[in-house]
């Protein structure tokens, strides 16, 4: 059988199946709601097995973890090694990132520092931490098997894998790096910040017709970067634009009619139904499908600092379920 990745299930749906999980004994757990499996030829088991260590498994874990006791609970995340300079001594540590924080960083609201903390200071005490990539979920099995070949069986799993985004169209070497990842990422959200004390032209900030970690980061960091150019006297040299695949600036009509308000005080530039395709860093230049009439493209030029192309951007390009 092969594991089909859906969205994720609602509150409700989430808050019922901690309810049902907390009638359970730590002790012993059969529930006919739930599908269990011998583990006798597993080489490691854990009644809750948490697929990702992002802020979501860390967070569900430490809850597990209360629910379940210590040594029943264990968290599958790689996280990528990072060498950091620690009272003049060289160390090498597992990186948790922060995420929702990079729009601040963006705006120079926050620090790119701040942001990312070693995976083990994060990690529940109690929880066991195996550090490989998940290769196959065999739920038939109730099993994991990772990159290293080690087979974890469990008796309840979630899946917090989280997105691996893939850029198109030379997009890496557009933005100026070998290899995009969460770090050289995070990176970008620095130099971001870096241009919006600088910058002048076309600051055009885009969200895709595909589903993004966050949906409403695309509008904070643009009212975020107004209200920074405000403050600094610079905000006159500057357009600023916001290109939507949607046919709303906000999918709440409520909270839409509101921000609409704040798009005509500040004086921003909405584009709905506008698509990003393409990025032509050599001549500035941002390609747009409009979704209403295929075929149909539109190029913005971008002109900041002369020089370097405004970020971020948001493509419709392709994403993986894993990490």
């Amino acid at each position: 059988m092969k594991l089909r990745l859906e969205s994720a299930p609602g509150r409700r749906d989430r808050m019922a199946a901690l309810r049902r999980l907390r009638q359970c004994h730590p002790t012993g757990i059969a529930l006919s709601q739930f599908h269990t499996s011998s583990h006798a030829s597993a080489k490691q088991h854990y009644k809750m097995l948490v697929l990702g260590g992002g802020s979501g498994g860390i967070s569900m874990s430490a809850r597990m973890k209360r629910m379940f006791g210590a040594g029943n609970v264990a968290v599958v995340e790689p996280s990528e090694a990072r060498i950091l300079w620690l009272s003049k001594n060289l160390s090498l540590f597992q990186m948790h990132y922060y995420q929702p924080i990079w729009t601040l960083v963006g705006a120079g609201a926050k620090t790119l520092t701040s942001s990312g903390r070693s995976t083990a200071s994060v990690m529940p005490s109690g929880v066991k931490w195996v550090k490989s990539k998940v290769q196959e979920i065999n739920p038939d099995k109730n099993n994991v098997l990772t990159d290293d070949g080690t087979e974890i069986s469990y008796e309840y799993l979630i899946v917090a894998l989280g997105l691996q985004l893939h850029f198109e169209k030379d997009c890496q070497k557009d933005l100026n790096t070998q290899r995009l990842d969460q770090t050289t990422q995070s990176k970008l959200w620095g130099k971001l910040g870096k241009l919006c004390r600088t910058s002048k032209g076309n600051a055009v900030f885009t969200f895709p017709n595909t589903p993004v970690k966050c949906a409403g980061a695309p509008q904070k960091i643009m009212y975020l970067t107004d209200a920074y150019l405000r403050k600094t006297g610079k905000r006159a040299k500057a357009n600023i634009i916001y290109n939507t695949s949607l046919p709303v600036l906000f999918g709440i009509k409520k909270y839409a009619d509101s921000l609409w308000e704040i798009v005509k005080q500040r004086d921003l530039q909405i584009n709905m139904r506008q698509n990003l395709i393409e990025v032509r860093a050599d001549k500035q230049e941002a390609v747009f499908e409009n979704l209403d009439k295929p075929g149909e493209t539109k190029v913005f030029q971008v002109t900041v600092s002369q020089q370097k192309l405004f970020l971020p951007l948001h493509f419709s390009g392709k994403r993986d379920s894993s990490e």
